[in-house]
């Protein structure tokens, strides 16, 4: 920490002697008249920033107006309003041709769009998602909100559970990092390795059950040592669900509640690969109808992608350990 401060105490002292090859002192361009996007700090300055930022004493967004940006910015700034200021200003007035509406009923001003988009709620969204391609008035999806209906009176909330699938590639590296402005950012080709997993808990929150992985090997090296995991593994030369696997989990599922002797219902997409079981004794197993899970299916609310958001975080982490 002391050669820390001795090293922030010289930078300081060179910058006030002026142009220097030394680290910490000003470029003879620098000294010319080089336009700059931000007044300089020195390290120290820009050290006990940080600290202050990471002790909540500050805020990033202090820091900067603090800073403030120089003219050449405010420039570049004001210039850049002022040409979408003229813009708007431009549409404005031939809206109000085509609605037949003259000059002196609307003064079109440089802010006119963004009051009307507050005064109307607009803004700008990101379209996802396929709930518009369900036909509600079809007649299997009026069969199915009578049908959860029924659902909804005869079992409790904890006693609904919801399964359906998703695929983790589970080599693959985040797309984003932090690198300096001047270097480019390339990476290579992304993995394809993925495993498939089965989600499913019950309407309530309270109870997940484990998860059901499926992978091409059942027994993999990294796992030689492990006599025990939190998840069902199986395996398949494509590592996908298939009838064989998804019976097998459903059997033990039902099994498992019988011994409990709890009644429950089990809902899952319509897919080739969740047939239809027969003989359960504890699970009522309900097949949402086709082309409708965008709006029907619980899991794709944000469940699965909290999921995946959680894992790639401790993916993360161990590889910055």
């Amino acid at each position: 920490m002391a050669n820390l401060k001795e090293y922030f105490e010289l930078s300081v002292e060179q910058s006030r002697e002026g142009p220097s090859i030394q680290p910490g002192g000003i470029s003879g361009s620098a000294k010319r008249g080089t336009e700059r996007k931000l007044e300089n700090q020195s390290f120290k300055e820009k050290y006990e920033a940080i600290i202050e930022v990471e002790k909540g004493l500050n805020t990033k967004k202090k820091i900067a107006e603090e800073s403030g940006p120089t003219d050449v910015v405010q420039k570049r700034q004001t210039a850049e309003y002022t040409h979408r200021r003229r813009d708007h200003e431009g549409k404005g007035k031939i809206y109000a041709e085509q609605l037949g509406v003259s000059s002196t009923e609307f003064d079109c001003s440089g802010g006119w769009l963004e009051r009307f988009k507050n005064r109307h709620g607009l803004c700008m969204k990101k379209i996802n998602g396929e709930a518009n391609s369900v036909d509600k008035t079809d007649a299997a999806y009026t069969m199915w909100q009578c049908r959860l209906k029924t659902i909804l009176e005869t079992y409790a909330a904890d006693d609904i559970f919801k399964a359906d699938e998703t695929a983790i590639f589970y080599r693959a590296l985040p797309e984003k990092t932090l690198e300096f402005k001047s270097i480019a950012c390339h990476g290579g080709k992304a993995s394809k390795k993925r495993l498939s997993v089965m989600v499913c808990a019950n309407m309530s929150g309270t109870e997940k059950l484990p998860l059901l992985i499926i992978g091409k090997s059942l027994k993999p090296r990294c796992f030689r040592i492990i006599h025990h995991l939190p998840t069902t593994c199986r395996a398949n030369k494509k590592a996908w669900m298939t009838p064989h696997v998804f019976t097998e989990w459903l059997s033990t599922l039902d099994e498992k509640m019988f011994r409990k002797r709890r009644k429950i219902a089990m809902i899952v997409d319509n897919c080739p690969a969740y047939p239809d079981v027969s003989d359960l004794k504890a699970i009522r197993f309900v097949i949402l109808p086709p082309n409708t899970t965008s709006i029907t299916q619980p899991m794709d609310q944000g469940v699965i992608k909290n999921l995946k958001i959680h894992y790639r975080k401790r993916v993360v982490s161990k590889i910055n350990a």
